[in-house]
């Protein structure tokens, strides 16, 4: 192989190539759910996956991997956040229409809101911008007639 190391969300060493069958698997089932594709994806302080998933009912829900259960365990987002990120602090930021951004020190805190930027976006995704200690917003006009980029000091 050329080096890379392969892990599974819960720490298991994973194979190459990689399928459906080497992934964990969100089960929602018992809950009567079924679910779009996943929006946004992010790996915790403590090294869990996180997946947002957009329900067909409507709204989204934030799902982590609790390694002592071996199971996602589902949890709100504040606006239906479609998007989410950890910076390098281990710092949890959920980013919402409008734009609002939201931010918890850790998952058991309550989403704070912390800035506004923009108003009338929707779709928004983010990233961190280490070498900048940023972080980068790209949302578009709901109409999707104009794309807008943000940048905010972490």
């Amino acid at each position: 192989t050329d080096g890379v190391r392969v892990t599974s969300a819960e720490g298991s060493p994973a194979t190459l190539p990689l399928g459906m069958a080497t992934g964990l698997v969100v089960r929602w089932e018992d809950a009567g759910e079924a679910y779009y594709a996943p929006k946004t994806a992010a790996v915790d302080a403590q090294g869990n996956a996180m997946v947002v998933l957009h329900s067909i009912k409507g709204g989204r829900s934030l799902w982590r991997w609790n390694p002592d259960a071996r199971s996602f365990a589902a949890e709100p987002l504040p606006q239906a956040a479609p998007a989410i990120m950890v910076d390098a602090k281990g710092r949890e930021w959920a980013v919402a229409s409008g734009v609002n951004v939201y931010r918890r020190t850790r998952a058991v805190e309550a989403w704070r809101l912390v800035a506004q930027v923009g108003e009338g976006l929707c779709d928004p995704r983010v990233l961190e911008w280490e070498a900048e200690r940023s972080i980068l917003i790209h949302a578009k006009s709901c109409d999707g007639k104009r794309a807008y980029i943000y940048a905010m000091r972490l």
